[in-house]
């Protein structure tokens, strides 16, 4: 497992010291009900564990996904893009853009960089579910991971992908790449 920290907390003047305290508790823990002691690796860990310090609380959390939510999959190769998936998607919710898509809506872009609106777009319109073409997610390396329900939500979000849409989608951009 590995710890992420973020924050600032008055009884830690350190978050690294923060992170070593939960790191030790949870080893303690797996030593103590188990006999053994769990790894620690920071570049290559099953479990990624998050600890929030905020002004008046500490919140411990299990990341589920592993990797950030906006590596979709659908990338061969890492691109610099000048906006964030994620926020991509946020501005096509809020645009009212589903919605759009649904009635038959077209969707251009002329300055579509590395074409993160475009896809997103299109993928909305195709009613992909942000992260389906991923099989990665660190919730697979939990000991309670119930692997017939999650092969069973994959398949029904892959049931529910359109498969021929009627939008027109134009994306261009002076830079080829």
């Amino acid at each position: 497992f590995v710890i992420h920290t973020q924050g600032q907390h008055q009884a830690f003047k350190n978050t690294m010291y923060a992170a070593l305290l939960l790191k030790d508790a949870v080893v303690d823990d797996f030593r103590e009900r188990l006999g053994s002691r769990p790894s620690i690796s920071k570049t290559n860990a099953n479990v990624h564990l998050h600890l929030s310090l905020q002004k008046k609380q500490v919140v411990i959390s299990v990341d589920l996904t592993g990797h950030s939510l906006h590596q979709r999959g659908y990338r061969k190769h890492n691109v610099v893009a000048p906006i964030k998936v994620k926020l991509a998607a946020a501005l096509l919710y809020k645009s009212k853009w589903p919605e759009i898509a649904e009635k038959g809506g077209s969707f251009v872009d002329l300055f579509s960089g590395s074409g993160t609106f475009v896809i997103e777009a299109a993928l909305m319109a195709k009613n992909v579910a942000p992260g389906l073409f991923r099989e990665d997610f660190a919730l697979r390396n939990l000991n309670n991971f119930d692997l017939a329900h999650w092969t069973e939500i994959r398949e029904k979000a892959k049931r529910a992908v359109i498969d021929k849409v009627s939008n027109q989608f134009v994306a261009c951009d002076i830079d080829g790449k």
